[in-house]
């Protein structure tokens, strides 16, 4: 079962996304990113989902934070939010993907479906051009 972390302060929020994804994934909820930081170096994941406004630090810059950890450079990160200046902050930061709330319950299911069948693909490519940069040398 894939391992997904999901950083949302709003128990609302947190609770649709059980009910859209508990079923498939192995879910692992944090409330602020600061929680979330310390989780994503104790544990792999194959997908973090984050909210943009959070306590204490926001999503961008946990996102930054996550980005200079060498391990998690290639980590896949979507964030959720209805703040487009947000999400434009956080692409810049790293994110892989974004959602505008509200959310079809449907179609972000379904996207993260996708995605998380997508991410093999990914790492087997940057592996692939990695040990061809490796060869030429």
């Amino acid at each position: 079962m894939k391992d997904i972390l999901v950083i949302e302060d709003s128990p609302i929020e947190a609770a649709i996304y059980r009910k859209l994804l508990a079923k498939d994934f192995s879910l692992t909820f944090c409330e602020n990113a600061e929680d979330a930081l310390v989780t994503v170096k104790q544990t792999d994941f194959d997908l973090v989902i984050s909210d943009i406004n959070l306590p204490v630090m926001n999503g961008p810059e946990m996102i930054a934070e996550i980005r200079k950890i060498d391990r998690l450079k290639t980590l896949s990160i979507v964030v959720v939010s209805s703040d487009q200046i947000g999400i434009k902050r956080a692409l810049s930061a790293g994110a892989n993907g974004w959602f505008l709330k509200p959310i079809s319950p449907k179609t972000f299911s379904s996207s993260i479906h996708k995605a998380i069948k997508l991410i093999p693909l990914k790492y087997a490519k940057k592996l692939a051009q990695e040990t061809s940069l490796a060869s030429n040398r």
